[in-house]
């Protein structure tokens, strides 16, 4: 078992929502894109500080730095375009996902309409 959470940096509310990463994996369970089951969701930051969610380990290389250095140009173009084949691989998983990212547009919309002098 693995769990996801928030940095525990300072972060406005609205910078990483976890919730909406459990909920994206959720959709991905349900297709033929590859994701980690995840298991449970905590709103209660009292419990590890933060709200978490609860998935399984997948064996697999882990980046300690986020510039990549032992990276080959290869692999990084890989690591770019892997995304949008697994994506690529199910409509529903496509049409299930832009709703997801479509409430946080109108949500970054409407935080910037309220920016404006």
């Amino acid at each position: 078992m693995f769990y996801g959470r928030n940095s525990g940096a300072t972060l406005s509310k609205r910078a990483h929502q976890i919730d909406r990463g459990y909920r994206a994996m959720k959709v991905l369970e349900q297709t033929d894109v590859l994701v980690p089951t995840v298991h449970c969701f905590c709103r209660d930051a009292h419990v590890i500080r933060t709200p978490f969610y609860m998935m399984e380990f997948l064996d697999g290389r882990i980046f300690e730095e986020d510039w990549l250095p032992d990276i080959t140009p290869e692999e990084r173009g890989l690591m770019l375009v892997t995304p949008f084949l697994a994506m690529s691989k199910s409509r529903e998983a496509v049409a299930m996902l832009t709703g997801i990212m479509m409430t946080r547009w109108r949500d970054a919309v409407r935080a910037w309409g309220n920016c404006i002098p």
